[in-house]
């Protein structure tokens, strides 16, 4: 929401481009309305802790919110010869996270 600031009006801590090293303070809102105070570092540090070797995040599937055909698919009595596939095909997911 806003970088906190002490009784004078400057802001708390220090400010770096590396959000690792990076120790202001800021003040978030959660989805469930809690509002706490976090450091640049330990956001960081939360969201690289969820990121495995590769690159790649685990994040958990809520529900599956909608799905639709694009206007770009073909019907399998158009053509009775073609391949099974999910192409052109949308789904929409709702992720645990949000």
């Amino acid at each position: 929401m806003r970088r906190l600031r002490d009784e004078d009006g400057k802001p708390i801590g220090r400010v770096n481009v590396n959000p690792i090293l990076d120790i202001g303070l800021y003040e978030l809102r959660f989805s469930d309305g809690a509002i706490l105070e976090y450091s640049p570092n330990v956001i960081t540090e939360k969201i690289y802790s969820k990121i495995e070797n590769h690159g790649n995040q685990q994040v958990e599937l809520d529900m599956i919110a909608g799905h639709r055909k694009t206007v770009d698919s073909l019907h399998v009595s158009e053509n009775p010869n073609m391949k099974k596939t999910t192409k052109d095909w949308e789904i929409g997911v709702q992720w645990k996270n949000g």
